[in-house]
């Protein structure tokens, strides 16, 4: 008889609704938080993240997929991209789907968004710190740089700002009150000066008081 050819291994596709119960939910969380009180190696925290992934996927819990995303920001930049593209790999073989059927319009969209997004942060962070240090040159240009993102017509902006409105604007709100208040900190200043020095000319009168009251007899004391 002629010999057969090896069987191919059949690609393993989850079920198609693989819902993790309670207790497997339960345990992945005790995992992740793991994650975060220990020091583990990167290799832990990786085969951590790898035995909890299909969990966190399959349950739609929001939590799970904070914590997960907590572990994976513990890694270092290198090894969380060799992560991510075993996952890509793995949700592409595991659906049938190449690379080059993806849409290259919506890859540029995608990455795009995410330059706004990180772009966007990184000015709300920089005019935060300005703003607690109270320097008036430092908030004066984040605040322009800030305004001159979320006034661009560029869709990819507008999309970042559409998203943290709330925050920016109550950002632009603190930055021109503390603009529009430049003698506030020096006013707060000389006042606990003044202050200071009321309570210190005060106590030395008092210890003057009582060295004059010990140097000279009491009123009508009779020696």
């Amino acid at each position: 008889k002629p010999n057969k050819p090896p069987t191919q291994p059949k690609p393993t596709n989850s079920p198609a609704s693989p819902t993790p119960t309670t207790e497997q939910i339960n345990q992945t969380e005790q995992k992740l938080d793991q994650a975060q009180a220990n020091n583990l190696s990167e290799e832990e925290l990786i085969n951590l993240i790898k035995q909890t992934s299909e969990t966190v996927k399959h349950s739609g819990d929001e939590n799970l997929k904070k914590k997960k995303e907590a572990a994976e920001k513990k890694l270092s930049k290198d090894k969380l991209r060799e992560l991510i593209r075993e996952e890509i790999h793995q949700e592409l073989t595991e659906n049938g789907v190449k690379p080059e059927q993806f849409d290259p319009q919506v890859i540029r969209t995608e990455v795009l968004n995410e330059i706004g997004k990180q772009k966007l942060w990184s000015l709300i962070n920089t005019l935060e710190q300005a703003l607690k240090a109270g320097q008036k040159t430092k908030v004066k240009n984040h605040l322009q740089a800030l305004q001159q993102f979320i006034n661009s017509k560029i869709d990819y902006k507008q999309n970042a700002y559409a998203k943290q409105k709330t925050k920016v604007q109550r950002l632009l709100t603190q930055a021109n009150q503390q603009l529009n208040s430049p003698n506030q900190t020096k006013t707060n200043f000389f006042h606990l000066a003044q202050t200071k020095l009321e309570e210190e000319l005060k106590t030395h009168n008092q210890k003057i008081e009582e060295i004059i009251a010990e140097a000279m007899p009491e009123e009508g004391k009779i020696d």
